[in-house]
């Protein structure tokens, strides 16, 4: 096993990992708070 290849399958699922995370917290974010 490559060390550059490890590498790039962090990338890759860091990445659209990022994305949902990111979408999922500006959600929450523009929900009102519940009393």
């Amino acid at each position: 096993m490559q060390p550059n290849s490890n590498d790039n399958d962090l990338d890759h699922l860091d990445n659209p990992l990022k994305e949902p995370i990111e979408s999922i917290t500006s959600f929450i974010n523009t929900q009102p708070i519940p009393p």
